[in-house]
């Protein structure tokens, strides 16, 4: 979330902060808040199901947590070091701490794909991961982080777009606001970083 690295940017690389960029990272927070799930915001009874969507929100929220920390490790280091070391060194943790996660939180059996369809599906995975880790990578050598981290929040509405034309996912009005909500925010992150004035 860019209001995580909006604040990490400031602590750890010294960047520039300014109010508009609070302004707008909070602004997309409530449109992040609109597109995950309304109801939980808007429910007068709260059931089982919305309590574990909770916790699932409160471990979004770490996850959050620790992107913003991954962006600022990356633009700390800069280009001194090649952007692909990142996603290498990223691979290699993953082979190792996966498994060992997976046992420690209840999975003790290894699946295997039975499918050409599964095997599809996880090579997708990988590949579009990787292609994500190498391009958040080099463009946050190459930007500033807080604005780097506003612009990956498009990926939210890349997802939202997906779900209706792949899943058959039809939004609410309150995530179709939230969407929009998301998009202005961004661009009006991207305007602020970017017009010569405020550079």
């Amino acid at each position: 979330m860019p209001i995580f690295t909006l604040i990490f940017s400031r602590i750890f690389l010294g960047e520039k902060v300014e109010v508009v960029d609070g302004f707008f990272g909070v602004l997309c927070l409530c449109g992040i808040a609109l597109v995950a799930k309304p109801h939980l915001l808007f429910a007068h009874e709260v059931t089982h199901e919305m309590k574990k969507r909770l916790f699932g929100t409160g471990a979004a929220i770490l996850a959050a947590l620790a992107q913003a920390s991954i962006y600022i490790v990356i633009k700390k280091m800069g280009v001194s070091v090649h952007y692909m070391m990142n996603v290498m060194y990223l691979g290699i943790l993953g082979i190792v701490l996966a498994p060992i996660g997976g046992f420690v939180f209840g999975e003790r059996r290894w699946h295997m794909p039975n499918a050409a369809a599964e095997w599809l599906v996880f090579l997708g995975v990988g590949f579009f991961g990787l292609l994500a880790q190498v391009f958040i990578s080099r463009g946050l050598q190459l930007c500033r982080a807080g604005l780097g981290a506003a612009v990956t929040n498009l990926q939210i509405v890349f997802s939202f777009i997906f779900g209706i034309v792949f899943l058959d996912e039809i939004p609410s009005g309150a995530s179709m606001i939230g969407a929009i909500i998301i998009v202005t925010s961004t661009l009006g992150v991207v305007w602020n970083k970017t017009t010569p004035s405020r550079v």
